[in-house]
This record gives C-alpha cells, sequence and structure tokens, in this order.
C-alpha cells in the first residue's frame, strides 16, 4: 500500500471499500478519518457505511439553534451522534446568543474524554491543515481513535460531466 510521506496510506475507493469492509466485519474499536480532495467520494462511501454521518455544518446550525445543551445533557454527556461526522474544516464557527464555540473541537475532545466511539470522519483537508484548523491535541486525538487514509481518486464531478456531455451530444 501506498503512502505519503507521513506514513498515511492512499487509498483508491475500492481498496477504501475493502479497508471498510474488513473493519466493520472485525467489529473494530477504531474509527475512520478519510482525507481526500473534493469529488472523489468520501462522502458517498462513508455514508454507505455511516448512514447517520451528519455534516459538520448541520452540528453548527444544530448549535446555533439550540445552543450546547442540544448536545450534552445536565451531566455534560454527549447526547447528540457526534461519531461520523462529514466535511471537518468546512463548517462556521457558530454562535448562540452570541456565545461563541469551536464546536467540532468541543465534540471531538468531549467524545474522547468520555470514551466514545469514533467512526467515521471526512475532510477535504490534508494532515497539516488539520492540524492548523483543530491543533495538535485534537489531531492526536483523532490517530489515536481512527485509522486515516487519503483518497486518491478521480473525481466523480469529472466522471459525471463527462457522461453528461456524451448523453448531451447524441
Amino acid at each position: 500500500m501506498k503512502k505519503n510521506d507521513i506514513g498515511i496510506p492512499i487509498v483508491n475507493r475500492k481498496e477504501l471499500r475493502l479497508i471498510l469492509d474488513r473493519i466493520r466485519e472485525k467489529a473494530g474499536t477504531k474509527g475512520v478519518l478519510i482525507m481526500g480532495k473534493p469529488g472523489t467520494g468520501k462522502t458517498t462511501i462513508a455514508k454507505q457505511y455511516w448512514p447517520d454521518m451528519v455534516s459538520s455544518n448541520q452540528l453548527a446550525t444544530h448549535y446555533m439553534l439550540r445552543g450546547i445543551e442540544g448536545f450534552v445533557n445536565a451531566q455534560g454527556q454527549l447526547m447528540y451522534p457526534t461519531h461520523a461526522i462529514d466535511d471537518l474544516g468546512t463548517e462556521v464557527l457558530p454562535s448562540h446568543y452570541g456565545n461563541r464555540l469551536d464546536l467540532v473541537t468541543y465534540l471531538i475532545q468531549t467524545a474522547y474524554e468520555q470514551s466514545r466511539a469514533f467512526k467515521m470522519y471526512t475532510t477535504n483537508l490534508n494532515y497539516a491543515e488539520l492540524v492548523d484548523r483543530y491543533g495538535d491535541r485534537v489531531v492526536d486525538r483523532l490517530k489515536e481513535k481512527c485509522y486515516f487514509f487519503i483518497l486518491e481518486d478521480t473525481t466523480f464531478r469529472t466522471i459525471t460531466q463527462a457522461e453528461q456531455i456524451n448523453e448531451d451530444l447524441q
């Protein structure tokens, strides 16, 4: 398996599906973080394995509407599903009645501290950008709880566009 300069495996869609099947089969305790360029199929594949995945911006909207009470109970235990988050790094920093919170960082740290399951995360950010956005501490926790993969494949959008042009010209 090909790896990048810091040892993260680089896979195509077929390899990633085989790996995810194997992880699911073994009922592994670690989750998966998929990095890659837009359109490579990260979300499409992730939702096949974890259909309850939410986008980081859905989380931000939920916070803006309900505040932190929409995520944790009175004892501080997470109630909202945070084990599968799509598009890390694209979220806005939400505000609830003027209270700003780096929500994804908070949720990842809280899930880690409460020994919650980490299942699936996707991002268009590369490793260095992930560290810049969330900091060493959060990325280190993600590394402990997740296998990292870089998905490199032809973008679906290019394929779809080419197919649409062929269809339109016939």
